[in-house]
């Protein structure tokens, strides 16, 4: 399991040297609940350290998506430590993250679900600035990235919460 996720974290590192110089990758189908079990048992001993209980609720038969499978591993990561980080400093006797999948006539969506610290408006609005960050040690370029990813994979992620002390929820919608 070690070895799998440290391939992982290689792959995630290869996006990244990818993305700077502009390389494309070939787009193959993608299993987008293996996808997220994948970055989910990476981020498991940070969620299991923090007492936050996981749940995927997707249907056992989903369509294939066409994509790059590692930059979509790089996106559901970084939205699931997002949600992680929510309860950084927070007092709760019940902190879940759930991932709820569900089709619709050529669409595919993916939602992450907190009940984490949410966020205010002013926040909401400036999610996606390139350099915004609100974590002390955040680089402010993590949605940034996601959001191109998931528009390069014809789709559109949104991020909602309905103020602090109310969780967030990540919407990736694709497009198939």
């Amino acid at each position: 399991d070690q070895m799998k996720i440290i391939s992982h974290v290689q792959e995630i590192l290869s996006i990244q040297r990818q993305y700077v110089v502009g390389q494309s990758s070939e787009r193959l189908p993608v299993n987008i609940r293996n996808v997220v079990n994948d970055s989910v048992a990476m981020l498991f001993g940070s969620m299991e350290k923090k007492d936050i209980s996981f749940r995927l609720d997707a249907p056992a038969a989903l369509p294939k998506l066409k994509g790059d499978r590692t930059r979509l591993m790089q996106v559901f990561l970084n939205l699931i430590k997002n949600s992680v980080d929510a309860f950084n400093g927070m007092e709760s006797d019940h902190k879940e993250i759930s991932v709820l999948v569900s089709t619709a006539t050529d669409q595919l969506l993916v939602e992450v679900r907190d009940n984490g610290m949410g966020f205010n408006s002013e926040t909401a609005s400036r999610l996606f600035t390139r350099g915004f960050t609100t974590k002390a040690e955040g680089t402010g370029l993590g949605l940034d990235n996601c959001k191109k990813i998931i528009e390069a994979h014809n789709g559109e992620l949104n991020i909602a919460s309905e103020g602090p002390g109310k969780g967030a929820v990540s919407s990736v919608l694709f497009h198939l």
